[in-house]
């Protein structure tokens, strides 16, 4: 999509990649202030997000994690502000923005649950006559990425008859999380890019037969799921730590 719309020159998608990186502690600071009205709370909030090594990392390098980071945190403040002013268009806005954050990373397929916890934990405010009417005023924003995100579905469907949004995210389990888990079994680190080179051969490739790969795929994270069940678990969440502290920045030379 990036060379869609820039074309072939580099400079343009590393310039829009840190405007997006800008205009995250931006929307920050406003959800912050948004689901607290407190100034000093928000602007420590934006401060976090704009000196987050992360962030200042991934605004330099042509990555969809900055843009989809930051379209998530925008479509949440608006889910936000849409709910506590009861106002269709801004809810309208954040399931758009929510939907269109799912195309740039399938993992904003997690949006809902994000949503769901804030209906739950936050009081409703009081222009509204009861939480299930809160409910029913938020239900735009579901339904609208809902719509973008099964329409994509169906489209996948159709075309590699996949009815899944992505297949990416079972691929990346199998070179990441399956690997990792291997190698540890085999109390071997190094056969983790091994790993990667011979899968990619045996497993088929995603570009060339979309069912077939995913199948291959899916298969092997489930088998090495029921193999080594809670060494499976205890690698995710190592994985989900270190990108949360960014612990694995460091690369041995």
């Amino acid at each position: 999509m990036l060379k869609l719309i820039f074309g072939t020159h580099l400079i343009w998608p590393v310039l829009f990649n840190i405007l997006m990186g800008g205009l995250a502690p931006v929307f920050i600071y406003l959800l912050s202030f948004q689901l607290f009205n407190s100034r000093a709370v928000a602007v420590v909030a934006g401060l976090f997000s704009a000196l987050s090594l992360t962030s200042v990392a991934l605004s330099s390098q042509l990555l969809t994690d900055q843009p989809y980071f930051t379209i998530q945190v925008a479509s949440l403040y608006y889910f936000v502000a849409g709910c506590q002013q009861n106002r269709r268009w801004l809810l309208l806005l954040s399931g758009l923005l929510a939907g269109y954050g799912a195309l740039v990373q399938p993992m904003g397929q997690i949006w809902p649950v994000v949503v769901f916890a804030l209906l739950i934990v936050l009081p409703w405010p009081a222009i509204y006559s009861s939480r299930r009417q809160l409910w029913k005023s938020s239900g735009i924003a579901l339904a609208v990425m809902l719509i973008i995100v099964g329409s994509w579905t169906a489209r996948n469907y159709a075309i590699h008859d996949l009815p899944v949004f992505g297949s990416n995210g079972m691929r990346a389990l199998r070179s990441f999380l399956v690997a990792q888990s291997v190698a540890k079994s085999d109390g071997d680190m190094k056969l983790i890019p091994k790993s990667w080179d011979s899968w990619e051969i045996e497993d088929g490739n995603f570009l060339e037969d979309q069912k077939g790969a995913y199948a291959n795929a899916r298969q092997r994270v489930v088998d090495e799921f029921r193999a080594h069940p809670s060494q499976m678990i205890s690698l995710y969440w190592q994985n989900l730590f270190e990108n949360m502290t960014t612990a694995n920045a460091y690369v041995e030379r």
